[in-house]
C-alpha cells in the first residue's frame, strides 16, 4: 500500500519539469495513487495535471484514499467513450474536463503495400489464408487463450482449408502460451516468439494477412490494432473499453466486434472474412481510411494542442 505511493520521486521530477520549464504533466492512469499524488504536486508548484486511461481499474478507497484529488486536475484524456461515460458518472466528473483522444499511428512506418510482395519476402503462398495477432503474450488480459480456441474451432470447421495464424510477440505467459498450443496439438500457428524490434518487419507481415484478431478483455486504445488498421487489415476485436470507439458500427464499421471471451464468435468471424475476400477488402479500406484521418500523428498532435493550450469539450 505504502509502496503505491512513494514509487515516484515527485520532488525530483517537479524539480526536472522546473529546470525544463515544463508546465503540463500527462500521468499514465488516473485510476491509480501516482495520479493522485501529481495532481496535489501540481497544484503547490502552478502545474496543470492531466491524466489519461490505458485499461487501468480502479483501485479500492483504502489503495488510494487521495481518489477525489480527480476533482482538481487540468483534465482527462480518455480514448473510449464508455469509459467517459463511467467517469463522469461514478466520479461526477466535469464533461468539460474530458477529451476524447485515441493513440496515434506513425503512417510513415505502418502503411499498407502490396500483399504479394509481403508475401513473396516472407515466403508465404498467395493461396494461404493468414490470420494475425501481434502485441503481449498475456492470456487472460489479451484473450490469447479466447484466441486459440477459436482457431481451433475455425480449424475443425474448415479442416481442409490451407490457414496460418501468425503470432508476434513475448511476454510473461510465454510458457503458457506454448503448453496450450502443445496441448490443444494445434496447427498452423507460426509464432516470432520475441519482441519484434524491426517495425518494417511488423509491417509487412500485417500487410501479408487477411484478417487481424484482437480479442482483449481489457484494453483502452491497442495502438496494434491502429497499426493492423493503417495497413489496411480488416478487424476482429472484442468489444471492449475504446474498441468500438476505433472501429465503429453500422456502414461505416472497420471490422467485427465480438464479445469477450467468446471463442465461438471469433471463430465465425474469421471464418466469414476468410471467406467473403470482397467484404475483407473494403472493412480493410475503410480501416485505413479512418486510421489516416482519425489516429494519424497530425490528427492526434492537433487534439493535443487544443487539450493542453486551449480547451477541447467531449461532444
Amino acid at each position: 500500500m505504502v509502496a503505491t505511493h512513494v514509487d515516484t520521486p515527485l520532488s525530483s521530477l517537479f524539480e526536472a519539469m522546473k529546470r525544463e520549464h515544463c508546465q503540463v504533466l500527462l500521468v499514465q492512469e488516473y485510476e491509480s495513487a501516482r495520479f493522485d499524488l501529481c495532481v496535489l504536486f501540481g497544484r503547490l508548484r502552478e502545474v496543470r495535471v492531466f491524466g489519461t486511461f490505458q485499461g487501468g481499474v480502479p483501485n479500492h478507497m483504502l489503495l488510494r484514499p487521495l481518489r477525489l484529488s480527480m476533482w482538481f486536475c487540468s483534465g482527462l484524456l480518455i480514448p473510449s467513450t464508455s469509459e467517459a461515460e463511467r467517469v463522469m458518472k461514478a466520479y461526477r466528473f466535469p464533461r468539460s474536463k474530458l477529451s476524447l483522444v485515441y493513440s496515434p499511428v506513425d503512417r510513415d512506418i505502418f502503411y499498407a503495400s502490396s500483399k504479394e510482395e509481403a508475401r513473396r519476402s516472407l515466403r508465404i503462398p498467395m493461396s494461404t489464408k493468414i490470420v494475425m495477432y501481434h502485441g503481449a503474450i498475456s492470456l487472460e488480459y489479451k484473450g490469447l487463450d479466447v484466441l486459440l480456441e477459436a482457431w481451433n474451432r475455425l480449424s475443425l470447421t474448415l479442416p481442409n482449408e490451407d490457414m496460418r495464424l501468425i503470432v508476434i510477440g513475448t511476454g510473461d505467459d510465454s510458457s503458457r502460451f506454448s503448453h496450450l498450443i502443445s496441448t490443444k496439438k494445434l496447427k498452423g500457428i507460426h509464432w516470432v516468439k520475441h519482441w519484434v524490434q524491426d517495425r518494417e518487419l511488423i509491417r509487412r507481415y500485417l500487410c501479408s494477412a487477411d484478417v487481424y484478431v484482437f480479442p482483449s478483455r481489457g484494453d483502452a486504445c491497442p495502438n496494434a490494432v491502429i497499426e493492423a488498421m493503417a495497413c489496411q487489415l480488416p478487424i476482429i476485436a472484442s468489444e471492449v473499453n475504446g474498441i468500438p470507439d476505433l472501429l465503429q458500427k453500422g456502414a461505416s464499421s472497420c471490422g467485427s466486434l465480438v464479445p469477450p471471451a467468446d471463442p465461438c464468435a471469433v471463430a465465425e468471424a474469421m471464418e466469414l472474412l476468410l471467406a467473403d475476400r470482397s467484404l475483407a477488402r473494403e472493412l480493410g479500406q475503410r480501416a485505413c481510411i479512418r486510421a489516416r484521418e482519425n489516429f494519424s500523428i497530425e490528427a492526434v498532435g492537433q487534439q493535443l494542442s487544443h487539450v493542453f493550450l486551449g480547451s477541447q469539450q467531449l461532444k
